[in-house]
């Protein structure tokens, strides 16, 4: 879910860019629809939450995108991805066939949104369609799949003796298990912990010093948390595995997890919306990003030292203010250039 939160959480602002100048676009409506409200049925966290869970889980999303009879995008309607199956037509062109409750129907890719984990080409079609994380790591996740049953069975089931009993009788089968069955309601359990054992008819007790220390068994719980930090690129201690983690390099994961795992999902998002939301003949200049400054700003004390720089001849007040969530101020969008980096007036040159 962290993955999915964070591109769900993000704003998404949009602007015109040209020779380097961007020109920020507040109202526009496909910024509008996208970050804040793509259908009446739900608002952009949710959809975006939803979008990105099913991407994670089964390697693709799909969202229809509902137009007006300009051609602009009014409702993104997202779609269970279980029932959409890519179609290449005769001419070349990408399709995704829905299958309804009653019927099934086909939609153009350029009025469907597709958000894909680790897409690829499906075999001599051409189409770009993401993998099932679950299918690539299927060996990985079946064994951490036992490694909890295993635990599970241990907690629940399992004695704290540590071994075997022996017998030198010849036992049936039948009074073996009985033996058995009534070995484990006196002393299997948590409940019955600490109970000491009575041994008669010629029972032994074997330790066997096997435990799931021995085992490695804590060890592997935690090589399964990292199992999933590397499917999914997440840093170990997000998922509340500290064993090497401190306070420097904590922070400084964090901003690898914004800078290697959000940014590429965030790129792809950006050239879906680009594509697939934005008019044909305003896609070389107009922009809809998600704005992940937030999420790299650091500590306190590292920010002001940043803006601290930047306030000198790059960033006007307001700009840094509005990167702290504050109002612009009357006067605050001149760039402030120390005197020892203003260049000298004419008059002053001899």
């Amino acid at each position: 879910m962290l993955i999915s939160e964070s591109i769900a959480s993000l704003p998404i602002e949009a602007f015109n860019e040209q020779n380097g100048i961007r020109e920020h676009l507040p109202d526009d409506d496909t910024a509008y629809l996208v970050g804040s409200q793509p259908s009446p049925l739900y608002d952009s966290y949710k959809w975006r939450l939803a979008m990105m869970v099913q991407t994670l889980l089964y390697g693709n999303a799909i969202s229809l995108i509902r137009r007006d009879e300009r051609g602009a995008p009014i409702e993104l309607r997202v779609v269970d991805v279980s029932r959409v199956q890519p179609v290449i037509d005769g001419a070349g062109d990408l399709f995704f066939k829905i299958y309804g409750d009653a019927k099934s129907y086909v939609v153009e890719a350029t009025d469907a949104l597709h958000i894909a984990f680790n897409p690829t080409a499906m075999m001599g079609s051409g189409i770009m369609w993401g993998q099932n994380p679950l299918q690539i790591f299927k060996d990985t996740l079946s064994f951490n799949i036992n490694t909890t049953k295993y635990g599970d069975r241990i907690f629940k089931k399992g004695t704290h003796f540590k071994g075997f009993l022996t017998t030198d009788q010849s036992l049936s089968k039948d009074a073996a298990k009985s033996l058995r069955d009534l070995w484990d309601d006196w002393y299997s359990g948590v409940e019955n912990f600490g109970v000491t054992p009575l041994l008669h008819s010629g029972l032994k007790w074997q330790g066997a010093n096997i435990t799931p220390e021995d085992a490695m068994f804590d060890k592997t719980r935690s090589l399964n948390v990292s199992d999933i930090s590397n499917i999914y690129g997440v840093p170990p201690h997000m998922l509340a595995n500290l064993d090497r983690a401190t306070y420097n390099n904590a922070e400084q994961q964090n901003i690898e997890f914004v800078t290697y795992v959000l940014r590429p999902w965030v790129k792809q998002w950006e050239g879906e919306m680009r594509s697939k939301l934005t008019p044909e003949k305003l896609r070389r200049t107009r922009r809809m990003k998600f704005n992940l400054t937030a999420l790299l700003r650091g500590s306190t004390e590292a920010r002001s030292d940043y803006y601290r720089t930047m306030i000198q001849g790059i960033m006007t007040p307001n700009e840094i203010r509005r990167l702290e969530g504050l109002n612009p101020v009357d006067g605050g969008d001149k760039l402030l250039i120390p005197m020892n980096m203003q260049q000298p007036d004419n008059g002053a040159q001899n």
